[in-house]
């Protein structure tokens, strides 16, 4: 039950998160997008992609690069 709770504790958490990273991409605060971004993979080790999954830590930091313009990272 406690893990039950944990995991919908985190995907609320993500969700925040993301909502967090697309305010900041509307602002065009580009740095803040993708530090919020890469705190969560770093944080998960999840450096794996996956393309079908739009909300993909690696997808959004995709997104935030592309973006901003910043076709060097």
């Amino acid at each position: 039950m406690h893990k039950k709770i944990a995991k919908q504790d985190e995907r609320v958490r993500d969700e925040m998160r993301i909502m967090a990273i697309k305010d900041a991409i509307e602002e065009k605060d580009y740095d803040e997008a993708e530090k919020l971004c890469l705190e969560k993979a770093n944080a998960e080790e999840t450096w794996r992609y996956r393309s079908s999954d739009p909300e993909d830590w690696n997808n959004m930091l995709y997104d935030i690069y592309k973006a901003a313009g910043n076709t060097e990272k």
